[in-house]
């Protein structure tokens, strides 16, 4: 920007021209860009992990050394029970069954589940799967006494869930999308805010600010930096919003897009 470019316009033309360069400058700068991948790498890889955590807690596999068809429903009726989706995997013997629990091939194998003491294999004690098997084989027990006494069960009604606040999922997914999106926001006001500093500092030691408060005043020099920086920091601050919307409604990590839309809305607003 040259000083025969400066001399002509009014105030406001010279904020302008002002803003419109710091806008040039720090599209072209490296930090910028690198900074702004970093963020939207970060977004697509928090919404990457919550899909794999949400992706390993819905199901578990089960082996099964000598079951049934009733010990298949039992496992799956305790299963809906806990609210996991359980599949079932028949194995010949108790060798093949451990393999599979070594291998990851399932998370727990049921050895003999028929018997007075059935054995169940897991990799470490402690886990979902565990207590689980517990639940149905002390089920498939309490079934089976019965019967030998003669007592025909009815099948147990079952449980109308009437949710108070239906909305408290949604409440909690809009308050973790507003915390990152103050995050972000907050990230994003310290990187412009250096910028400002920086671009005073970097035309103060190039003498470029010297010709630059020849032709117009300090507040039209820095009310040119912060509007173009802040334009900037918006437009940034937009991309990133689309992308982390988009993500989240391509990964299904979200149920109610509306609520997402407009908690992202109000931050960037």
């Amino acid at each position: 920007m040259s000083t025969s470019e400066i001399r002509p316009h009014t105030p406001a033309q010279l904020v302008r021209l002002v803003a419109g360069r710091e806008i040039s400058t720090r599209i072209r700068d490296k930090g910028f860009l690198i900074g702004s991948g970093v963020l939207i790498v970060l977004i697509l890889g928090m919404l990457v992990f919550q899909v794999a955590v949400n992706s390993g807690g819905d199901s578990t596999e089960l082996g099964v050394v000598g079951g049934s068809a009733a010990v298949t429903d039992a496992l799956q009726a305790q299963g809906r029970a806990l609210d996991t989706d359980v599949s079932v995997v028949d194995y010949d013997d108790e060798a093949a069954a451990r393999r599979g629990v070594e291998d990851g091939d399932v998370d727990a194998a049921l050895v003999s589940p028929s018997a007075a003491q059935p054995e169940l294999l897991v990799e470490k004690s402690g886990g979902t799967a565990e207590t689980l098997v517990q639940g149905a084989v002390q089920g498939m027990a309490v079934t089976q006494q019965l019967a030998d006494a003669g007592v025909q069960l009815q099948s147990p009604p079952q449980l109308a869930v009437v949710a108070l606040d239906p909305d408290a999922d949604a409440d909690t997914e809009a308050a973790v999308v507003a915390l990152v999106g103050v995050v972000v926001l907050y990230s994003l006001l310290i990187l412009f805010g250096q910028f400002v500093a920086q671009g005073v500092v970097e035309e103060k030691s190039s003498r470029v600010v010297e010709l630059l408060l020849a032709t117009m005043r300090p507040w039209q020099l820095l009310a040119g930096k912060v509007l173009g920086l802040g334009l900037l920091g918006l437009a940034q601050m937009l991309v990133i919003a689309v992308i982390g919307v988009a993500g989240a409604l391509a990964f299904d990590v979200v149920e109610l897009p509306g609520r997402l839309i407009g908690t992202v809305v109000t931050v960037v607003a």
